[in-house]
């Protein structure tokens, strides 16, 4: 009866086993799979960066003054006046 119990134990840990190496196994490819598709978005940016770098260079400002304008104060009037 103590040696089943300690095999069935033994195959429990053995199965958890499995599952763990399973699941590090998947993430592993995932990362691989994202790392892989991170340089591909890098390479096709350098890529219109070099055809177009004026037009990036205008879309970027444009970007940069909207987000500004949407993120940032108005300083053109003084603080603490109304109306």
């Amino acid at each position: 009866m103590r040696s089943e119990q300690v095999r069935g134990a033994m195959e429990t840990v053995q199965d958890a086993a499995q599952a763990v190496t399973d699941g590090v196994s998947a993430a592993a490819s995932g990362a691989a799979v994202a790392a892989r598709q991170a340089s591909d978005g890098v390479t096709e940016f350098r890529a219109v960066i070099r055809r177009q770098p004026i037009t990036l260079a205008f879309l970027m400002l444009a970007m940069g003054y909207v987000l500004g304008r949407v993120s940032g104060k108005d300083t053109s009037r003084p603080q603490g006046v109304n109306g």
